[in-house]
C-alpha cells in the first residue's frame, strides 16, 4: 500500500508541475525497478500492456544493475561518438575557414611556393621554376576543394558565420569532455 502511495504522490507532483510524459514514465519506471523489485514483484512491460510476476527480489535488482549498467555504457558510447563527431567537424571547419586566397600561403603549403597571382594560387615553386602542367592541375583542383569545404561550412554555419560556428563546435566539444 505504501508504494501504491508513494507511486500517486509522485504522479501528482509531476502533473501539478505541469511535467511532460517523460516525467510520469521516469516514475513507473521507479516503481517498477526500484519499490516493486524490493517487494519480490517482477514487471515485465510489452508493446500492449504489461505483467508482473513473483520473482526473488535480489534476482530482480540484479537484472536491473545490469540494465542499468548496459544504459550507462551505451550512453558512454554515443558520447565518444559524438566527441568524435564535433572533433573531425571543428577540423574541417577550421580548414575551411582559411580562405583561398590565402590558402596556398599558410601551414604546410606555404614552404611549397614562390610567387602567387590575384586569387592567391601559386605561379612558382619556392625555387622561382614556373609551375608544371601537373602541378597547375593540382593546385586547381585543391582550390576548388577548398572552396567547396568553405561553402559547405558556410552553410552549416548559416548567418553566424564561420567563426562563431567554429566557437559553437569548441563550446559543444568542451562541455561534453567535462
Amino acid at each position: 500500500v505504501d508504494a501504491f502511495v508513494d507511486f500517486r504522490e509522485q504522479v501528482r507532483t509531476a502533473a501539478k508541475s505541469k511535467g511532460g510524459p517523460g516525467d510520469f514514465l521516469k516514475a513507473c519506471d521507479e516503481v517498477r525497478d526500484e519499490t516493486m523489485a524490493k517487494l519480490g514483484i517482477r514487471i515485465e512491460d510489452s508493446a500492449d500492456k504489461s505483467i508482473w510476476k513473483m520473482d526473488d527480489p535480489e534476482a530482480i535488482r540484479k537484472e536491473v544493475e545490469e540494465k542499468r549498467e548496459k544504459a550507462r555504457e551505451a550512453a558512454a558510447k554515443k558520447a565518444a561518438a559524438k566527441i568524435e563527431r564535433l572533433t573531425t567537424e571543428l577540423g574541417k571547419a577550421k580548414q575551411a575557414s582559411i580562405p583561398t586566397t590565402e590558402w596556398f600561403k599558410v601551414g604546410a603549403n606555404a614552404e611549397k611556393w614562390g610567387s602567387y597571382d590575384e586569387a592567391g594560387k601559386p605561379l612558382t615553386t619556392k625555387d622561382g621554376k614556373e609551375l608544371s602542367k601537373s602541378q597547375q592541375k593540382s593546385i586547381k583542383k585543391e582550390s576548388n576543394n577548398q572552396e567547396k569545404a568553405t561553402a559547405k561550412v558556410l552553410k552549416a554555419a548559416g548567418d553566424d558565420g564561420i567563426e562563431k560556428y567554429i566557437e559553437q563546435l569548441e563550446q559543444q566539444l568542451a562541455e561534453l569532455k567535462l
